[in-house]
């Protein structure tokens, strides 16, 4: 194989790159624009290039048919894109250019010719953009291997327990140290590996296994010797030192002048690749736990302010049929409360029942004067009235029953005072606590709304 790669056919010799020396290996990188290869390896090179050969078609694909080409649907959109763009730059090319500067169209002469130009700007163009995706495939994989390699040295660092400024490396463990130290077979520590996982999550998670510091003491580097790092949790050094302990191990000290072969590093070396797997093991699981504790309270904040919307939709329903003024309506849409719980208890009706009604609490908004809640109150009223006529004609199943506790028993809202409402919707005893600039930037109205809306409630 050439040592200087220049065309796509030489792409089909790329699974014998693995013989390729490590020059060769950065000039077949730099070739599709991949120009960050200084201080790889060669293995990750060959890595590289391997991943780049699996994605290249030679076999010419359709650009409009990438579903099965393994790119997502921006590097989908981005291929297409520049293809076109590229088709439409390459044709301008091939065109004349005249002494005035201005392009000039020359049609084939034969059908021909229009379909070797054609195939030929498409296959320039198709391969362009290929390598235009796989240069943005690159730059992932590369940021990825180095954020593995950032990850493993912290690793190093936290189990050395290195503060920063410190470059010397510690000195090997002692004779005693090592004669501590509790050496499994496979089998054995595979089956041990199995059995405490879940305990080991238990332990990290609970705060009596975090052992006690006094506050002059680095929490960060809790452990004398190690582990300990700046950027590392407390769960995090409990799951290492817990490791540590059921090894033996009172401080991770390899021999950096003994090969890394020799007994007693690849006890040491290979209990730290055990750690950082729990730990990357642990990471997934709390992501988990914490991506579902998000996903509940999305779903709660969904359902409040859907079963809110409702409330609006039918208390304006039950204004309409009272024809109250519009700016009341107005009012209802900035000034209903929110809903405190959703809980469950056994319906009024025969003890026999199956059936369960809702009950929810609403929350008090210390900004709403009490006559605006006076007012809705009422119009509530009134839409019970008019829904147990309903159900009289058409029964069914009860809807939800929204109590009102006393302020003391209430919790409060955390809705903010709109702005712009008429000034009686205001509680006064709220506006007195306020500034005058907080008071102006309320936009209070100065006529009242509510005397009107009383009387035709």
């Amino acid at each position: 194989m050439q040592s200087v790669f220049q065309g796509q056919d030489d792409w089909l010799e790329i699974n014998k790159c693995a013989h390729l020396s490590l020059n060769e290996l950065k000039k077949l990188l730099q070739t599709i624009g991949c120009t960050n290869v200084l201080g790889k390896e060669n293995k990750q090179l060959v890595n590289l290039c391997q991943a780049y050969h699996s994605l290249l078609d030679i076999s010419e694909p359709n650009l409009n048919d990438c579903t099965n080409s393994g790119l997502t649907t921006n590097e989908k959109c981005t291929f297409n894109l520049e293809t076109r763009e590229l088709g439409e730059h390459e044709q301008s090319i091939d065109q004349p250019l005249p002494k005035n500067g201005t392009i000039l169209e020359t049609p084939p002469n034969t059908l021909a010719d229009t379909n070797s130009q054609s195939s030929l700007s498409a296959a320039s163009s198709r391969n362009s953009a290929i390598l235009n995706v796989l240069q943005k495939i690159a730059k992932n994989q590369e940021h990825k291997l180095d954020l593995l390699e950032e990850l493993i040295h912290q690793h190093v660092k936290a189990l050395l327990g290195l503060k920063s400024g410190i470059t010397q490396l510690p000195s090997p463990a002692s004779k005693k140290e090592r004669q501590n130290w509790i050496w499994y077979d496979d089998e054995v520590e595979e089956l041990k590996e199995n059995s405490d996982c879940n305990q080991e999550f238990s332990k990290a998670e609970s705060e009596n296994s975090i052992v006690s510091m006094s506050e002059t003491e680095d929490p960060q580097f809790p452990f004398p010797g190690g582990p300990g790092h700046k950027r590392a949790t407390p769960q995090q050094l409990q799951i290492m030192w817990n490791m540590m302990q059921e090894r033996g191990v009172s401080k991770f000290r390899p021999n950096f002048g003994d090969s890394i072969e020799s007994p007693d590093n690849r006890f040491l070396w290979s209990l730290a690749h055990k750690i950082f797997v729990r730990l990357l093991t642990y990471f997934h699981r709390w992501r988990n736990q914490v991506s579902s504790g998000r996903k509940f309270e999305k779903n709660a904040k969904a359902k409040i302010c859907t079963r809110q919307n409702n409330i609006k939709h039918l208390q304006i329903q039950t204004a309409l049929a009272h024809d109250l003024d519009e700016t009341f309506l107005k009012v209802i849409e900035k000034a209903c409360s929110d809903d405190e719980s959703n809980t469950e208890a056994r319906s009024a009706g025969s003890s026999q029942s199956l059936q369960r009604q809702k009950l929810c609490k609403v929350k008090y908004l210390q900004w709403r004067s009490k006559d605006l809640t006076d007012a809705l109150i009422k119009i509530d009223y009134q839409r019970e009235i008019a829904k147990t006529n309903a159900h009289c004609a058409f029964p069914g199943v009860q809807g939800r029953i929204r109590r009102r506790p006393t302020i003391i028993n209430s919790n409060i809202s955390e809705i903010q005072a709109p702005k712009g409402l008429p000034c009686d919707c205001y509680d006064l005893t709220w506006l007195n606590l306020l500034s005058k600039t907080a008071v102006n930037k309320l936009g209070i109205l100065e006529c009242g709304v509510l005397p009107d809306v009383m009387k035709k409630i």
